[in-house]
């Protein structure tokens, strides 16, 4: 077993001994300390080789730059009997190192916001370290999941009738996207600037009920006896099985429903009446007003909403105010735009999202004479 783990350690483990490793450390909390140990002692006998491979000064420099930008310091608990080896590992191996062997529990006011977290049942909040692989833990200390890279997959089950349903709160910042696997097998996309709060498990009876507040892409797992049923800032999104986006940022004056693939039904406040909700059909579009709290449906190309599941940014006739919010959560950048009826006018474009903002910006001014100015940290429309 220890040539596999040393295998996974170094990234060169096939596909069928990763599952074999992953399967193995998820099984108990002992196989789980043996593995941590085990890593950690590897990258101690490993300090000459690693320190020998990288530049030193350059990795201090840009860790202490990083510290400073963010101006917060992350308070972290080592592992003790390790502690030797993290102090000096840090230093070389910068913050991912860092974050890789602490366990994680961080003060909420030294959070940078720039990173993914995941809030537990009584309040704990861990930095969530993007392309990690690594268990999750419950609030217990029991693993209730593992992170594969960027996406967290819950286990399976759910709770007895007897037992207390705990919460997680997985939130992504503007400038990153992140994958959840809840534990009945449902998969969610969540875009840049989402929070999720869902179950560690859910309840044997009732519904399965998640809060959801930016945008996310569901692929709801079948169950005809426990709907599924997505609160999204005053609008709920209630489902059996199917595919739809949502779009529920705080700051938006509408929460927007797209379908995909199968049935939804869409209907305000707490409880679900079946004469009273919205149906939506395949291919159309649920527009729900915050302020008139009216649901308006129209058929719409579906692709243009999907569009940030394939890596994209696909603008239809759409204004520029809108246009340019995108690309501030695209971007983790603050946009001034224009007070002018500038910002109303439409404009269709697509982009991949690797592109650099500079190149987006260079293709506006460049076919449409929307000039730009990049200050210290801010991009001004005019």
């Amino acid at each position: 077993m220890d040539d596999l783990i040393l295998r996974y350690i170094e990234e060169k483990a096939s596909p069928s001994e990763i599952r074999i490793v992953e399967d193995w450390i998820t099984a108990s909390a002992e196989n789980q300390k043996y593995y941590n140990d085990f890593k950690a002692k590897h990258l101690a006998n490993t300090f000459d080789a690693t320190s020998s491979s990288i530049d030193i000064e350059k990795e201090l420099s840009d860790f202490k730059e990083s510290v400073e930008k963010k101006n917060k310091r992350n308070i972290i608990s080592s592992p003790g009997h390790l502690l030797k080896y993290a102090a000096a590992i840090i230093l070389l191996l910068g913050i991912s190192g860092w974050v890789f062997l602490t366990t994680r529990s961080t003060s909420p006011d030294e959070i940078p916001a720039d990173v993914i977290t995941l809030q537990k049942e009584d309040g704990a909040i861990e930095i969530i370290p993007e392309n990690r692989r690594e268990v999750i833990r419950g609030q217990d200390g029991s693993v209730v999941g593992k992170q594969n890279r960027n996406t967290l997959i819950y286990n399976s089950g759910k709770t007895g009738q007897k037992d207390r349903i705990t919460y997680n709160t997985l939130t992504v910042p503007y400038g990153k996207r992140f994958d959840i696997i809840l534990s009945d097998g449902s998969k969610i996309l969540l875009n840049s600037g989402t929070s999720i709060r869902y179950p560690v498990r859910f309840p044997e009876a009732g519904n399965r009920e998640v809060t959801v507040r930016g945008e996310a892409f569901f692929e709801v797992a079948k169950d005809s006896s426990h709907p599924f049923v997505v609160k999204a800032n005053g609008l709920n999104v209630r489902v059996l099985g199917t595919k739809f986006n949502v779009s529920a940022y705080e700051e938006d004056p509408a929460v927007q429903t797209v379908l995909v693939e199968g049935a939804v039904g869409l209907y305000e406040g707490k409880d679900y009446i079946h004469s009273e909700k919205t149906l939506l059909a395949p291919g159309h579009k649920a527009t729900w007003d915050k302020k008139g709290q009216n649901i308006d449906v129209k058929e719409t190309d579906v692709s243009v909403y999907t569009s940030w599941i394939r890596e994209q940014m696909v603008f239809k006739h759409m204004k520029l105010k809108h246009i340019l919010k995108k690309l501030e959560r695209q971007y983790n950048v603050e946009i001034v735009r224009p007070a002018d009826s500038i910002g109303d006018m439409l404009f269709t474009a697509s982009f991949d999202n690797k592109q650099p903002l500079t190149q987006v910006l260079e293709t506006f001014k460049e076919h449409y004479g929307i000039d730009y100015r990049i200050t210290d940290d801010k991009i001004i429309i005019h």
